[in-house]
């Protein structure tokens, strides 16, 4: 009996962190990340089902290997993924988060895509994207402070 609940806690884990474990073993090209975040951008629907969100996942993870060692577009690659870690978590409230999370990716997406990358270019596309996501969470805490 007690090998049976711990199958069944085991079970019940992995099903919690299953969008996390298939983005972690995804093997995505760069290309076809690029091309996730392309589609997602541009995507008229703002709806985000479950699958959509695993791999986004797992493009922001093959993002975040292939510009390691730009320290700028790394956090717009962060607040992109806290922000749909929030959408995935809350889908009822997710109008400015999504918004926020289109922009955050077409940044990405420019910050990839440039020639010649420097630190004042990526700093360019953080600085205004930095603001945006504290306006953002210290909304989005004081939503969920006022209604807990």
């Amino acid at each position: 009996m007690k090998n049976y609940s711990t199958w069944l806690a085991l079970i019940q884990l992995l099903t919690f962190f299953s969008g996390q474990w298939v983005a972690l073993f995804m093997n995505i090209s760069e290309h076809d990340a690029v091309v996730r975040l392309r589609v997602e951008v541009l995507a008229p629907d703002w709806q985000l089902s479950s699958n959509r969100i695993t791999y986004l996942q797992g493009a922001f993870a093959t993002l975040g290997s292939v510009l390691c060692h730009r320290p700028h577009c790394l956090a717009v690659l962060g607040m992109a993924r806290n922000v749909l870690v929030y959408i995935a978590k809350r889908p009822a409230n997710m109008g400015k988060a999504m918004d926020f999370l289109k922009e955050a990716m077409a940044h990405i997406i420019s910050m990839y895509e440039e020639d010649k990358p420097t630190e004042v270019g990526d700093k360019q596309h953080f600085l205004p994207i930095r603001k945006r996501y504290e306006v953002l969470r210290l909304g989005l805490n004081s939503r969920y402070n006022s209604a807990g």
